[in-house]
């Protein structure tokens, strides 16, 4: 989708030309890992469209194989997969073949599992009449015919349609089950058998060209992952999903959206504030451990990628001893003004400077690993500066939070930030919640 994301690509192709090309292609873009396997004997899926003026579709003719992989690719592919996931860089899978023999149930168990294990949603582009293959993943997505084809039901009106996500909700006990209805938008259901959300379809501009469908469905199914994968809802994610889809539409053929076209047309659709992450969000791709890092490594690898793709930056500081839900709510609050956020976190040293002899009650090691486990937190950088102001003049944020019980005259780094065209927030504190009022709780009933 043209916004930096790294790509794993699992999968078959035939030892054919069409193959060939397929392996050429994608070897070509330096952020996809390829664990694409050749098989003999195998065709490619190959479709060709024959097309009359005015980009009218006359017929396709497709070639393909759709028996299942040999057990040996299909031992090899999940081997792969497992390595892959190994590097702890993975934040989402996405299953599809189009019912061309790559998933087969043993394969689509492997993956689902593989996922769950690691706790990595696993998504899954639902084909067929069998619910039971999807078993346990995280989200289904169907278009309304596929809805009916995994039910054995008719899904002709809303109660019928409601009917049938019921019966495939509670036969693969996925977290959401996403339905595609083209023009009318997306209904998203929760594992609580109910209708969460009906999302409209994207409104096409004045004057826009005939919509070409080619490609609508996986164009969704991409955006709701960069969404859901960065620690969005399904219900927010399948908002983007239709926003992408509807600007895909608009373009002849097969063709990719950039991030900046979705930034457009969500203001349009009036979604000014949906907000498409950059890179997953960054630390979206990382697990936990892998989002605390030293400053250098910070500025030099991730922030300087970051924001060639586009990213702001948001950067918050403090000591985070025995993480309560008010840091949790000004952590949520601060990612809201940005893309990418930064937690500068005081070492064990500098918060015994701060805060006394007696603290902090949890090391840095483990506050920061708990800082790194928030889903709205991307990197965790530990300092042992009296105050952060070496990390802002490092970092260079383009957002610099606080809480509301700061002035701005006294936020260290604010002059900074501002002198290159940042803006200083100060956040709402969670009344009646702190550190220290929680340690005088526990010392008064340990009396």
């Amino acid at each position: 989708m043209g916004t930096a994301v790294q790509v794993g690509l699992f999968g078959v192709v035939g030892n054919d030309s069409a193959g060939q090309q397929v392996y050429d292609l994608l070897s070509a873009y330096k952020n996809i890992a390829l664990g694409i396997h050749s098989i003999t004997g195998r065709h490619t899926p190959h479709k060709r469209r024959v097309i009359a003026q005015a980009n009218h579709y006359l017929f396709r003719i497709d070639t393909e194989t759709t028996d299942y992989l040999p057990g040996p690719t299909e031992t090899a592919l999940i081997a792969g997969l497992q390595e892959h996931l190994a590097t702890n860089l993975v934040q989402g899978i996405i299953c599809s073949d189009y019912a061309k023999g790559t998933l087969s149930p043993t394969l689509l168990q492997a993956v689902i599992l593989a996922g769950r294990e690691r706790r990595i949603p696993v998504l899954i582009d639902g084909k067929g009449s069998d619910p039971t293959r999807y078993a346990g993943a995280t989200v289904l997505k169907v278009n309304l015919a596929e809805l009916g084809d995994l039910a054995w039901a008719p899904v002709a009106t809303p109660v019928a349609a409601a009917a049938a996500a019921r019966s495939v909700l509670a036969k693969t006990d996925v977290a959401a089950l996403v339905v595609t209805l083209g023009e009318g938008g997306a209904h998203v259901y929760d594992s609580r058998d109910s209708l969460c959300e009906q999302l409209e379809a994207y409104k096409h501009p004045a004057g826009t060209t005939a919509p070409d469908t080619n490609g609508a469905g996986d164009t969704f199914l991409a955006a709701f992952a960069l969404a859901f994968c960065s620690g969005a809802s399904a219900a927010w994610a399948a908002r983007l999903g239709c926003i992408a889809a509807g600007v895909a539409v608009t373009k002849p053929r097969t063709a990719a959206v950039e991030r900046g076209e979705l930034l457009r047309a969500a203001a349009g659709q009036g979604g000014g504030q949906v907000r498409v992450p950059s890179r997953a969000g960054a630390g979206a791709l990382r697990r936990s451990a892998g989002k605390v890092v030293g400053l250098e490594v910070l500025c030099r690898e991730l922030l300087t990628d970051l924001r060639s793709s586009g990213a702001s930056i948001v950067f918050t500081n403090g000591c985070f001893d025995l993480l309560h839900a008010g840091h949790v709510r000004i952590l949520e609050d601060s990612k809201a003004l940005g893309d990418v956020l930064v937690v500068g976190l005081n070492s064990d040293e500098s918060v015994r400077e701060l805060k006394g002899s007696g603290r902090p009650v949890m090391g840095e090691e483990q506050r920061a690993l708990c800082l790194a486990a928030l889903g709205c937190v991307d990197f965790v950088v530990v300092f042992s500066d009296p105050t952060p102001l070496a990390l802002i003049e490092n970092i260079r944020p383009d957002v610099l939070v606080k809480g509301a019980d700061y002035a701005k005259s006294q936020v260290v780094g604010a002059d900074v930030v501002e002198s290159y065209g940042g803006r200083v927030e100060l956040l709402p504190l969670y009344e009646g919640i702190s550190t220290t009022k929680i340690l005088e709780s526990m010392v008064k009933r340990l009396r």
